[in-house]
């Protein structure tokens, strides 16, 4: 119970930081975020504090971060877990909805749709 306890007190403080600055600055800083959050989603599956969370976090990473957001879509299944998991709890449910309000949408071939890059959408 420790190590749970140790990671939501961590991720209370990474998610209001976040919320505040309107998410990371830097794209390698969401990029570890997002790592150091998924390894404890994966770890914590029943604690939904850090499912909830874990998912704001993971949002506030992929936002303004397309490219972090593109390399990492396959958190999809994580976040459709966490939903599974606690389909009543809100705070897990709307902080899912955030975070896959910011991935690449799946396309019918089980493969991502590529996002353009603001350099691409300058050139149109």
């Amino acid at each position: 119970a420790n190590a749970s306890e140790a990671q939501q007190i961590g991720f209370k403080q990474l998610a209001a930081a976040a919320t505040k600055q309107k998410g990371f600055k830097r794209s390698a800083v969401a990029r570890q975020c997002a790592n150091v959050v998924l390894q404890a989603m994966r770890t914590f599956v029943t604690d939904a504090e850090i499912q909830a969370n874990g998912c704001l976090i993971l949002g506030w990473c992929f936002f303004n971060h397309i490219g972090v957001a593109k390399d990492m879509a396959s958190t999809r299944t994580l976040i459709d877990t966490a939903c599974k998991n606690f389909p009543n709890n809100v705070a897990v449910i709307n902080n899912a909805g955030w975070a896959r309000s910011h991935l690449p949408l799946p396309d019918t071939s089980g493969g991502s749709i590529k996002a353009s890059s603001s350099s691409q959408l300058k050139k149109k």
